[in-house]
């Protein structure tokens, strides 16, 4: 039997902003309790506004490509007890009255088995 879970990494983003870019990023912790054949799943979704480059752990993904585009990235190996995803993109590409303390789409972890 397959199935999945959701966990959504809300709030408390850190946001940083430079001359030039727009950083969020956002600590968690590995999921607990996970078995062998199961997998974790980085999933952006909603990103309006791109490109945005996906990193964790200091490791790049991807990118979102913006326009609403989902960005989904298998990370069950890149897991360490305490994870930093980052979100990072050039200003002129997400619009001022986005930037805060929550990026402009949803961030879920997504558990398969």
């Amino acid at each position: 039997m397959s199935g999945t879970h959701r966990i959504r990494l809300r709030r408390p983003w850190q946001f940083q902003a430079t001359a030039d870019r727009f950083r969020w990023t956002r600590r968690f912790n590995r999921p607990s309790g996970l078995g062998p054949g199961e997998q974790v799943w980085l999933v952006c979704e909603g990103f309006a506004y791109g490109p945005l480059g996906v990193v964790l752990n200091g490791r790049p993904l991807g990118t979102l490509p913006g326009g609403g585009a989902a960005g989904r990235f298998e990370i069950t190996g890149s897991l360490a007890l305490q994870n930093e995803v980052l979100l990072e993109g050039a200003k002129q590409s997400v619009p001022e009255m986005l930037a805060g303390d929550q990026p402009p789409g949803k961030v879920c972890l997504e558990i398969r088995w």
